[in-house]
């Protein structure tokens, strides 16, 4: 339970508790589904501060306490890492002994949810004069009074008008409470996406309302993506002629900071236009149940609705499986699933792919069909050819594809300069999966200087996009103290927060800790169950870990042929580990009948990957004759390289090999 673990962190002193009579004259300046917000002065230090709470009733769901603990996490931790200049002090915790809640104590700054004191004040003033304007102000002006409007704050509402283009429909219109609607904003909510709305165009309205002024496009990069919007899409908008503009008693100036204020350039008229003529233009009914679709070569493609929609929601499930931390493999799966579900033919679906492949996207999913053998022949050549050009038309899920190809050497050959480079396009781009393998590419060293603090950055970062592969790489870093001080806990709590978000390798590494006891209870059959689901979703290194527990009936009952059968299939997935167990089940007749060939083929696949032991098992094959002929060159240099290895038993062997005439 989530709440264990902030009252053990707080037992541990991981975490500050301050004790709740210090805090006086205490007034509120926001709820919300949280809890509230609430301004204090802290007496023992002459202070203002902010009190941010969280109810321990049984209702907080799950969710609630993932969030707070989330949030607990980054606030405490924001020192080691160089965040953006507006995160807020986090101070420790505290609680209320009367209301049974806990509290985060902040530094009160007027920012977020916390910093809107004086805003909340004036809306009970002029509220009705600035109902109009608020979901389009610059949420850096509604945190700050002092804040000067800029060019970033007229991209920020020009990606709100391109919303409401596409919606039909003024922002937040059914919001009735303005502070709340203030509140929600400056926390980083914003609109959702209209159905059927062309991926590439919610991804630069995306881009244009980012809370972060410095990662929004400028003016002249939204009117050229403008002009690039690809046509392939269908989309009706129902427009009203106010609907994209703010009346004349509604526009405001920027000559005073003290105002809520927006400077609309004169471009904004050009740019509405724009996407009228483009996405207006560009997809035309052919019937009542077609599409056509125009190349840019003017030729007609015609798809039916049927199978329009389809493709859209397909997309939607990529996109959401590769931004939650899902391995290739696993995103394809997704893909197959929704497929079949839908009695689909895959093969009909990749015709369907590459006859829109113009479409955001769509040469991302061929790409992976091709990886993974879907609906077409295995082909990682053609593959990678595919995520290439998906990442040449500056698609960012592009470019985090194309870095697996040449981290892995998927289709081309390892290039630890270009997967880096490709991964921090991606990036650079915001795609939150492309944060998380950038923050791995510093930590391992790989095409860049190994630099723990940059990867505990960009995995904080992704992590803050809610990426369960992120949440498991910094929980390891958390495990072994890489760059953050060693915290096992913290480490428990995001494996689990992974786990629980049907990443494998987080239910891979939560197994370890059950297993070995780490900042839990031992509990081997927890384990085991960890492994299996984490197995059954093809991780191969669970899928080892479940030979194991069947090998030697650890939180199952023994089992030597499923042992055997688990580990062909992680040793076939390339698990080193894993060969290794398999040339032993070859060699001992572990589940399977004894063959010693099979065995030494074994034996050395996992020696040239590395592996120690099967580096001195594959000496003493050689050295014997068994499964091979005898080699006494090459059972020296094997027993060699296992001694450098720090294999206890090599160094005899290599003396009883040397002491032979």
């Amino acid at each position: 339970m989530e709440q264990t673990w902030l009252e053990k962190a707080i037992r541990k002193k991981h975490i500050n508790f301050h004790k709740y009579e210090y805090f006086e004259n205490i007034e509120i300046v926001g709820r919300g589904a949280f809890g509230k917000v609430s301004k204090a002065e802290w007496a023992n230090r002459d202070m203002y501060i902010a009190i941010k709470s969280i109810k321990l009733f049984s209702d907080a769901d799950e969710d609630t306490w993932k969030n707070f603990i989330k949030e607990v996490i980054i606030l405490k931790n924001h020192r080691k890492v160089d965040y953006h200049k507006n995160i807020i002090r986090f101070y420790g915790i505290s609680k209320d002994p009367t209301l049974n809640e806990y509290l985060m104590i902040l530094e009160y700054a007027n920012q977020a949810d916390l910093g809107l004191s004086k805003q909340l004040a004036d809306i009970s003033n002029g509220i009705n004069e600035i109902k109009g304007v608020i979901p389009y102000i610059d949420p850096q002006a509604l945190k700050n009074n002092d804040y000067k409007l800029d060019k970033k704050s007229d991209v920020y509402s020009v990606g709100v008008l391109l919303w409401e283009i596409s919606s039909g429909r003024p922002p937040f219109e059914k919001s009735i409470n303005k502070a709340s609607m203030m509140l929600s904003i400056v926390s980083g909510n914003r609109e959702k996406p209209v159905t059927n709305t062309p991926l590439e165009y919610q991804s630069l309205y995306i881009r244009c309302w980012d809370d972060d002024p410095d990662k929004r496009p400028s003016i002249k990069d939204v009117s050229e993506k403008l002009k690039k919007i690809n046509p392939n899409h269908k989309l009706q908008l129902k427009l009203s002629s106010q609907s994209f503009r703010l009346t004349s008693s509604d526009r405001l100036t920027s000559s005073s900071s003290n105002d809520f204020s927006m400077s609309i350039s004169d471009e904004l008229e050009e740019i509405k236009k724009m996407a009228d003529d483009k996405i207006n233009n560009k997809v035309s009914n052919n019937t009542q149940d077609s599409i056509a679709i125009l190349k840019d070569d003017d030729e007609k493609i015609i798809i039916s609705e049927e199978d329009h929609k389809f493709l859209s929601i397909l997309v939607s499930i990529f996109i959401s499986s590769i931004n939650n931390g899902n391995e290739y493999y696993q995103t394809a799966i997704n893909l197959f699933c929704f497929i079949e579900e839908n009695n689909k033919d895959p093969a009909d679906i990749l015709k369907l792919l590459t006859l829109t492949q113009e479409i955001e996207y769509h040469s991302c999913i061929i790409g992976l069909c091709y990886l993974c053998g879907y609906g077409t022949i295995l082909d990682k050549t053609r593959a990678f050819n595919f995520f290439k050009s998906s990442a040449e038309n500056d698609n960012s899920i592009g470019y985090y594809f194309l870095g697996q190809c040449y981290l892995l050497g998927m289709g081309t050959n390892v290039n630890l300069k270009m997967a880096f480079s490709s991964f921090m396009k991606s990036a650079e781009s915001e795609n939150i999966a492309g944060k998380c393998l950038l923050g791995y590419c510093y930590q391992m060293g790989f095409g860049t200087e190994k630099d723990d603090k940059k990867a505990v950055e960009w995995y904080q970062k992704s992590v803050q996009g809610d990426n369960s592969m992120a949440m498991c790489n910094l929980a390891y870093c958390y495990q072994h103290g890489i760059y953050l001080e060693q915290n096992c806990d913290l480490a428990f709590d995001l494996y689990q927060m992974s786990a629980n978000a049907e990443n494998s390798m987080g239910q891979y590494y939560l197994g370890c800790c059950y297993q070995e006891g780490i900042a839990t209870t031992k509990d081997e059959i927890k384990a085991f169950e960890l492994y299996e689901k984490s197995a059954r979703a093809d991780n191969k290194l669970a899928q080892c870990k479940v030979g194991f527990c069947y090998q030697y009936g650890k939180g199952t009952p023994k089992d030597e042929e499923k042992a055997f059968i688990w580990y062909r299939k992680s040793a076939e997935a390339g698990d080193i580990i894993a060969k290794n167990q398999l040339a032993y089940c070859y060699s001992a007749g572990v589940g399977v009948k004894k063959d010693e060939t099979k065995a030494f083929k074994w034996f050395k696949e996992s020696a040239e990957g590395g592996n120690v032991s099967a580096q001195f098992n594959l000496g003493v094959y050689y050295n014997f004759g068994i499964g091979t002929k005898t080699d006494k060159v090459q059972a020296k240099l094997w027993y060699e390289i296992a001694v450098e290895g720090g294999h206890a038993g090599a160094k005899e062997r290599l003396k009883k090999l040397l002491s032979v005439k």
